[in-house]
């Protein structure tokens, strides 16, 4: 995402620290995630690097594309894919992926259009967009976003990705039209739209860093559902 700088990017040499713990510990399962674009970027050649880095190390490796809308029954797009690596080949056989799953739940079955939360989330005549916000905002029932390109002219029934530029910029932050007015989606609304449970909740610290943490996790039942799987083959 972003730039698409890959190992380019600081962030990204991360993978590297994560070969470095691999050599010192050598676990029998290596379980990576990342944005679904990884096998397209730099012409292949950042998969390819990752692939070989584990095959050298004697992994066998697998890899599927699972998203919260596909495989969670979650209304969220995210699509990420995910990468596991056995040192055993025989148990690498034996895994599979999870299958997709019908999408059945709508965004209001887990954010609340009929509750009215802190005035903070709301946006109000002063507010920047807020004219035009008030004019799209047609559909009570979808949910909006301001992306790159401006105000978003259509609705969306599922959830757009939560990203990590919701951190940075506030107007990021998906809108719906509840019974008291435009307003963001909350922490705990994100929350919900990544699979976490209801009890789940930050510590203190600031908004801005909060939205950024949403936008960077993993979509929790997506993953619950593979570790399963992973656990299962690991105790044969």
């Amino acid at each position: 995402m972003g730039n698409k700088k890959g190992f380019a990017d600081p962030r990204g040499t991360m993978y590297y620290e994560i070969l470095r713990v691999i050599d010192k510990i050598k676990p029998q399962i290596v379980f990576l995630e990342n944005v679904k674009n990884l096998v397209q970027h730099d012409n292949g050649r950042t998969f390819i690097t990752i692939y070989s880095t584990l095959a050298e190390r004697g992994y066998g490796v697998k890899y599927s594309i699972q998203g919260a809308h596909t495989h969670a029954n979650i209304p969220q797009y995210r699509d990420r894919i995910f990468l596991v690596a056995f040192l055993d080949y025989e148990k690498l056989e034996k895994f599979s992926f999870p299958d997709e799953i019908p999408l059945t739940k709508k965004v209001s079955d887990i954010v609340d259009f009929n509750t009215a939360t802190d005035e903070n989330f709301y946006y109000n005549e002063s507010s920047k967009y807020y004219k035009t916000l008030n004019a799209r905002m047609t559909d009570k029932d979808a949910i909006y976003r301001i992306d790159d390109s401006g105000i978003a002219k259509r609705p969306w029934k599922i959830c757009p990705t939560l990203k990590a530029n919701m951190g940075t910029y506030h107007d990021r932050v998906p809108l719906i039209r509840d019974i008291s007015g435009i307003r963001k989606l909350t922490p705990a609304d994100c929350l919900a739209l990544q699979g976490f449970p209801k009890e789940y909740s930050f510590p203190e610290i600031p908004m801005n860093e909060i939205y950024k943490q949403l936008g960077n996790t993993v979509c929790v039942p997506v993953v619950r559902c593979i570790a399963k799987r992973l656990l299962l083959i690991a105790s044969k």
